[in-house]
């Protein structure tokens, strides 16, 4: 919850969605990604259950999701934008339904009917000042990663975007094996924490990869900046390999650098880091 950096996460229904998911299996997924497709998956699933007055608007769980993924990328990648006020979005909203027109039901919806579908799903709100939005940011960034995985290379003029985001870190888990390195490279080039948090979506065994482009931005020629930030990154990336290089930065004499790899190591949550840590506290006190 922390990490993900949204409220969402920290709501009631998250947290419960979490649960059934371990109670289930005794895992949470190994990404952040992972849980956050089952958790919204299980809303979409609940929300199938409110009675709409317009049948168009009870299509199969799917077809929202489907519906809510093109919206949410022609919204944050293709405009770059949070919000759309109610004479804008009609051209975001025709482009979104051609995104998904081969979906199920969405030929037959006019766009008035679109945002009361997601507005039933509880993913779009209207605003006081009559403008349209999403409820959780996270969520319309995992959405919007459905198709900017595949068509990323058109895009990326939007990494320069912050809002964007969450949707170049959640479509690392579908972008195609053979574009992966050629993706990453993208990713490290426009943010290093960005890549990082993109890499901690691959699987665990994959996730070294990425740490040649860490190595060099805390190489000591770099600005003091940027070495700090790759310290943080490789504490974002997780792996054996990068703890293990942190944790060989903390030992000898206090300086600038083992007090920032002390700091990316907490961040990490290392559990012998912590341990240690903790028992030094302990003697002080």
């Amino acid at each position: 919850a922390a990490r993900s950096a949204g409220s969402f996460m920290w709501t009631p229904f998250a947290v419960r969605g979490a649960l059934k998911l371990w109670k289930e299996s005794r895992q949470l997924g190994d990404t952040l990604g992972d849980l956050l497709d089952t958790i919204v998956t299980a809303r979409a699933e609940r929300d199938l259950e409110i009675s709409s007055s317009d049948e168009s608007l009870d299509l199969p769980r799917e077809s929202v999701l489907a519906v809510a993924s093109a919206l949410a990328f022609e919204m944050l990648v293709v405009d770059g934008q949070a919000a759309c006020s109610a004479d804008e979005i009609g051209a975001t909203l025709k482009n979104a339904m051609l995104l998904c027109a081969n979906v199920l039901g969405v030929d037959g919806l006019n766009s008035r009917q679109l945002i009361g579908l997601l507005q039933k799903h509880d993913l779009i709100q209207r605003t006081s000042d009559e403008s349209f939005r999403w409820n959780h940011q996270l969520v319309a960034g995992a959405f919007a990663a459905r198709y900017l995985a595949s068509s990323w290379k058109s895009h990326i003029g939007a990494l320069q975007q912050p809002l964007s985001d969450d949707a170049w870190v959640f479509a690392t888990r579908t972008v195609p094996e053979d574009e992966l390195s050629e993706y990453l490279d993208e990713l490290f080039h426009a943010d290093l924490m960005l890549g990082a948090r993109a890499t901690a979506e691959l699987p665990s065994c994959e996730r070294d990869r990425s740490l040649q482009y860490i190595f060099k931005a805390i190489q000591p020629e770099q600005p003091e900046e940027l070495r700090v930030t790759g310290f943080f990154a490789l504490a974002r990336v997780g792996t054996e390999r990068a703890l293990s290089f942190l944790r060989s930065n903390t030992q000898g004499p206090r300086s600038d650098i083992s007090f920032i790899a002390a700091r990316a190591l907490a961040y990490s949550g290392d559990r012998i880091f912590l341990l240690n840590l903790l028992e030094k506290v302990d003697r002080h006190r």
